[in-house]
């Protein structure tokens, strides 16, 4: 009878009360029964009154069918579907695009001021918004040195290079076009350039020793494990922040990323002079940063002759347990992904 109410109601019909018996639902009543003892038969006496339990069934509502205005244009479905398929495309196409747009926005942002405190803060902000999508280099420092130790592949850590590049030209162009008083052409606060009274030689060695510290706290934080989970940005941003108060006076602020000098120099025709300088001496700490991984961490999965073999060098499940000397699995090991 319950069933035969209950398919008769209307869809989306208020629940309706139903009278069952107790016996569909038996329990016990300590009031009425005494206390079970061996042997004793539960349940009431037969001329206790039946009594009812009221109970509320609700009707099954139809299955939801969108209504014919809802219907979505092809554009729509397109985008949709692309968002579906996200992860159908090229691991290192979505990883290097997160590289973009963070050496894009660190552009915009540090290159705006000359505060040691907001250009850390704005570094460590930015990896952590990329470091699950490509580990958050935004440098080609980090990105070469780790290419250099095996731990990812030449070709990730050249594309993750080329990308920053690129992503810091357009943010010293966004930053020409929304900083009022900078033009392409003129010098902004973004700009590199030695201090007042340092010599080419102090310069060199300043720049060379900061970018090699910097790039071997990156490699203990994010490259191999056990990092440091999720403070790895925060230990980046605070190494980033003690370059910048130490070497300031000498190398003019420079937060020790190629990225950043070339696209200040393109865009605003920074000190042309000083920045081969400037580039060499980074492009020393990255060997030696690479040399230092691998004494200390030992040498990456990437690092043999049969690297090829091995996944697509990006991804860290694509690498075998025991990759490195000492057991370490991938340049983004810590975080599980990209």
């Amino acid at each position: 009878a319950a069933v035969a109410i209950a398919r008769s109601a209307p869809p989306h019909s208020p629940p309706l009360p139903v009278a069952l018996p107790e016996a569909a639902f038996p329990r016990r009543d300590p009031r009425t029964e005494p206390r079970r003892r061996r042997g004793h038969r539960r349940g009431r006496s037969a001329d206790a009154p039946p009594r009812t339990v009221r109970v509320l069934l609700r009707a099954t509502p139809p299955p939801f069918s969108p209504p014919p205005s809802a219907t979505l244009s092809p554009s729509c479905r397109a985008m949709l579907g692309f968002l579906r398929n996200r992860r159908a495309a090229s691991p290192l196409a979505i990883a290097s695009s997160a590289e973009f747009v963070g050496a894009a926005l660190f552009q915009l942002i540090g290159g705006s001021t000359n505060d040691a405190l907001a250009i850390a803060g704005s570094f460590a902000a930015l990896q952590y918004a990329t470091r699950y999508l490509s580990g958050g280099h935004l440098n080609p420092a980090t990105s070469l040195a780790a290419a250099g130790s095996g731990h990812i592949k030449w070709s990730v850590g050249s594309t993750y290079a080329l990308m920053q590049l690129l992503g810091a030209l357009v943010g010293a162009l966004l930053q020409a076009l929304l900083l009022p008083g900078a033009h392409i052409g003129d010098r902004s606060p973004g700009c590199m350039h030695p201090g007042a009274d340092a010599n080419g030689t102090e310069l060199f060695g300043w720049e060379m020793l900061m970018c090699l510290a910097f790039v071997l706290v990156q490699y203990s934080a994010t490259l191999v494990r056990p990092g440091h989970g999720d403070v790895a940005p925060l230990a980046s941003g605070s190494a980033l922040y003690a370059v910048l108060v130490a070497a300031g006076p000498v190398t003019g602020g420079s937060p020790v990323n190629a990225a950043r000098t070339l696209a200040s120099a393109l865009v605003f025709n920074c000190y042309w002079n000083a920045a081969w300088v400037y580039l060499a001496a980074q492009f020393v700490a990255v060997v030696l940063a690479a040399c230092f991984a691998v004494l200390w961490h030992g040498a990456g999965p990437y690092y043999s002759e049969n690297s090829s073999e091995i996944g697509h060098g990006l991804l860290p499940e694509d690498v075998p347990e025991g990759g490195g000397a000492r057991g370490h699995t991938g340049a983004f090991a810590p975080t599980g992904r990209v």
